[in-house]
């Protein structure tokens, strides 16, 4: 173990699945750093499988991760992962990280941010199945659509609801009125601010359908204003997107307003 090979990962833990890899490829799966690599947890288990296929057709190696840590090329100020920075985290706010309601929780948070966060691996296109809209020409309205979010600037979550409408060219496409839910996930589950979050759900309705307008308005408490900061309880705040028709044509906003009372 004192020569480490050039292409490695390492396996251990029944909860936990980690791998390293020294500059290897895959933006987003398998991380490239100085030292001797980027450790990442997966838990979807079709997914540690086909990423253990692809680092052994690459004639990537083995090791567990008890054989890492005991490896004498390795310190703890090397051992640079999600799952140490969760610990100083930890350490830093004043607690015990070796007591037991604790032991656990990095693995526990980072299998949590991996669900919160999905939103940076998935893409509008490969999600919005399109059908003809034979005609249809009038508004495609779906409301209160729940959503879940994390600001991006206090690392709090913000949640409500969001209304997505739009109107199709009667030549164009259509969308599966669940898509419009996905969508707003989608974007929902990244580090945000709720004014983008809306831009990003109608600029991706617009730049898939070209529709004649999206409008998307979203609804939403954030916890950085109730649990600190000012600390008011009943704020809410409301934001919306409006591109196209629902920008330039009076009535077709005043529809809107209507069917969202």
């Amino acid at each position: 173990m004192n020569n480490l090979p050039e292409k490695w990962f390492i396996k251990g833990g029944d909860e936990l699945t980690g791998y390293i890899a020294k500059n290897a490829p895959g933006a987003g799966y398998v991380g490239d750093v100085e030292i001797y690599g980027y450790f990442i947890s997966s838990f979807d288990f079709k997914w540690d499988c086909d990423l253990i296929m692809h680092l052994v057709n690459e004639g990537y190696e083995e090791i567990t991760l008890q054989q890492y840590l005991a490896s004498q090329t390795v310190k703890d100020t090397q051992l640079t992962t999600p799952l140490s920075h969760v610990t100083h985290l930890l350490e830093y706010i004043g607690e015990d990280t070796t007591r037991e309601g604790l032991v656990d929780t990095p693995k526990r948070v980072i299998k949590m941010y991996a669900e919160i966060f999905k939103g940076y691996t998935q893409k509008p296109e490969d999600i919005l199945t399109t059908f003809a809209a034979d005609g249809y020409d009038a508004i495609v309205l779906l409301k209160d659509i729940e959503l879940y979010s994390m600001c991006e600037h206090h690392m709090l979550p913000f949640y409500g609801k969001a209304h997505v409408a739009y109107i199709p060219d009667p030549n164009g496409r259509i969308v599966g009125i669940s898509k419009l839910a996905r969508l707003v996930d989608i974007f929902a589950k990244r580090l945000q601010i709720q004014e983008r979050l809306g831009d990003q759900v109608t600029s991706a309705l617009m730049e898939t359908l070209n529709p004649k307008g999206a409008a998307c308005i979203i609804e939403a408490t954030h916890m950085c204003m109730r649990m600190r900061g000012v600390e008011k309880q009943n704020s809410v705040m409301v934001t919306s997107s409006m591109k196209g028709v629902f920008l330039t044509d009076p009535s077709a906003k005043n529809e809107l307003m209507y069917l969202l009372r």
